[in-house]
C-alpha cells in the first residue's frame, strides 16, 4: 500500500490526530492531500499542552463516530413523522426500531467503555 493510500485511509477513520506527547493538533485535509496544524494545546499548572491536544482530538473524532447514529436517528424520526394521519406504518416502524437499536447498543458499549476504538493512524500518531 502506498504511502499516500494509507495516509488517507487513516484520516477516514481518525480526522484529527496529536503526535504521541506533542501539543499540536492536526487535521487531515483532502484540499492539501496531507495533515495541517489546527490548534495547539497550551500547558496549564494541571494539564501539558499534550494533554490538551490529546483531549480535543478525543473530542473531534469521538464526535465522528456517533454523527452516523445521530444521522440514522433523525431520518427515521423524519420518517414517523411523514406517517399519514400520525399513524406509523410498517417501514417507518421497522426503521425506527433499528435505529432506536443501534442506539441503544452504542450507548450501552460506551457505558461499559468496550466502545469500538478508532483505527490508529500510522506512524504513532493519536
Amino acid at each position: 500500500m502506498s504511502k499516500a493510500l494509507e495516509t488517507a485511509l487513516a484520516a477516514v477513520a481518525v480526522p484529527w490526530r496529536q503526535r504521541k506527547g506533542s501539543a499540536f493538533v492536526e487535521a487531515y485535509s483532502p484540499a492539501l492531500n496531507g495533515w495541517a496544524t489546527v490548534a495547539e494545546g497550551k500547558d496549564t499548572p494541571e494539564l501539558t499542552g499534550g494533554d490538551i491536544a490529546a483531549l480535543i482530538v478525543s473530542a473531534v473524532n469521538g464526535n465522528r463516530q456517533n454523527e452516523a447514529v445521530i444521522t440514522e436517528l433523525v431520518g427515521a424520526l423524519e420518517t414517523c413523522l411523514e406517517c399519514e394521519g400520525g399513524k406509523l406504518d410498517f417501514s417507518a416502524e421497522q426503521e425506527a426500531e433499528a435505529a432506536l437499536r443501534k442506539a441503544g447498543e452504542r450507548t450501552k458499549a460506551d457505558a461499559k467503555g468496550k466502545a469500538k476504538k478508532p483505527r490508529r493512524a500510522p506512524d504513532g500518531m493519536r
